[in-house]
């Protein structure tokens, strides 16, 4: 699962999900599409949003095949 699917799958817009993790909405998009990685501190606030661990979360950014 990708952070892009696990926020439309909680009917969630990019915009709501920015101002939830505190963030703009241009970081969010460079996180769903993979090309950066969340700091901890943005990881965490995903992790906590969706009750997921941060290893779960971590394996959606590192898991992936290249």
């Amino acid at each position: 699962m990708t952070l892009k699917q696990l926020r439309e799958d909680h009917d969630i817009s990019q915009t709501d999900f920015a101002a939830m993790l505190g963030i703009g909405r241009a970081s969010l998009i460079r996180y769903e599409q993979g090309i950066r990685t969340p700091p901890p501190k943005v990881a965490n606030r995903i992790a906590q949003e969706f009750n997921l661990s941060i290893e779960e979360i971590w394996a959606m950014f590192y898991d992936r095949p290249a």
